[in-house]
């Protein structure tokens, strides 16, 4: 017995599994600082919207991204895959931020564009809502932030050169106005310390020509009056991205008689302001993977990510749009098709 295991471990092959083996090992074992991120899934929005209305009869469906942090196993398959994405942790988390935090993050994101997307709806369908917040509190300052040695988490700014930031869309706004390298005067809470700061604005690094001030924020205690009662179960999903489909969706299903998506599989993603604008997202080419995995027939996209998605072979129709107005536009086109 003792020859025979003895035998057993002197055999090169045996030794060449085990020396892969032990790789293996270290590889799934340490950390590689980075996250890697792959198609999700692709899911009907339609059965997350609870409203006295009638079903839909097509399905709208809204595209994930599956994140997760890597090990250098997952890291080295990541850069190996063409359909993967591997970003250093830094461009996700905020220093001194779990993966924990940023995944409650999201989840605060996640809540905050459904109220968004309910205001839009009931606002294009004609109804008056009632909206406020206390300010727009910081969530998470990123690492390579101008602001990151001014602001920190649970700062809520009230104002932003002057105007009044009751909620998150109104410092976008003014954010908007300016151009990258500009610095913007503002007034925040911190600790009920009121104090006052000039934050300089970067470039975004999807869109060179737009400022931002790299911090995540949500309004502080936003309430809306909305006159219809709306509820959207998304599950654990998390993230602004699927505004422009909740939007939809509930357009669709509050006006039976002229249902935007009809028969058929559509898919959209998108974040959406107060206005009804259609923002970027993240990992916008996994999601067309997704989508398309999922047999959808037409793909709704931010327009800032058209060039992103024009070279895409894939048997699916995909419009990048601006508004919402511009996205029911669309859908209306393909029902008279």
């Amino acid at each position: 017995m003792v020859s025979s295991i003895r035998q057993f471990f002197q055999d090169p092959r045996t030794r060449g599994a085990l020396i892969v083996l032990g790789l293996l090992v270290i590889l799934w074992w340490v950390p590689s600082g980075h996250l890697v991120s792959v198609p999700g899934q692709s899911t009907d929005v339609f059965p997350m919207i609870v409203v006295d209305a009638p079903d839909a009869t097509g399905e709208l469906q809204l595209t994930t991204v599956l994140t997760r942090e890597a090990n250098l196993l997952l890291y080295l398959i990541g850069l190996a895959y063409p359909r993967a994405e591997v970003k250093p942790l830094q461009v996700h988390l905020a220093p001194d931020e779990t993966f924990d935090d940023y995944l409650e993050r999201t989840r605060e994101m996640m809540r905050e564009s459904q109220n968004v997307a309910k205001y839009v709806a009931l606002d294009h369908l004609g109804y008056e809502v009632d909206l406020g917040g206390e300010g727009v509190i910081v969530l998470s300052v990123m690492p390579d932030s101008p602001s990151i040695d001014i602001l920190e988490p649970e700062d809520v700014i009230v104002e932003a050169r002057g105007q009044t930031t009751q909620v998150t869309d109104e410092l976008l706004d003014v954010v908007g106005q300016h151009a990258p390298g500009d610095e913007l005067p503002v007034v925040f809470y911190r600790d009920d310390e009121r104090r006052e700061a000039l934050l300089p604005l970067r470039a975004s690094p999807d869109h060179p020509e737009s400022a931002m001030i790299g911090i995540n924020v949500v309004t502080k205690n936003p309430y809306y009056d909305f006159p219809i009662d709306i509820e959207i179960d998304a599950g654990h999903i998390g993230g602004p991205s699927a505004g422009l489909a909740f939007a939809l969706a509930m357009i669709d299903r509050l006006t039976p008689d002229q249902p935007l998506v009809g028969e058929g599989k559509v898919a959209c993603t998108g974040t959406v302001n107060l206005r009804g604008e259609v923002g970027p997202i993240g990992g916008v080419r996994l999601k067309a993977y997704a989508a398309n995995r999922a047999g959808v027939e037409l793909f709704l996209v931010p327009e800032q990510h058209a060039q992103e998605v024009a070279g895409l072979d894939l048997p699916l129709d995909i419009v990048p749009v601006a508004t919402v107005a511009e996205a029911i536009d669309v859908l209306e086109q393909r029902a008279r098709r």
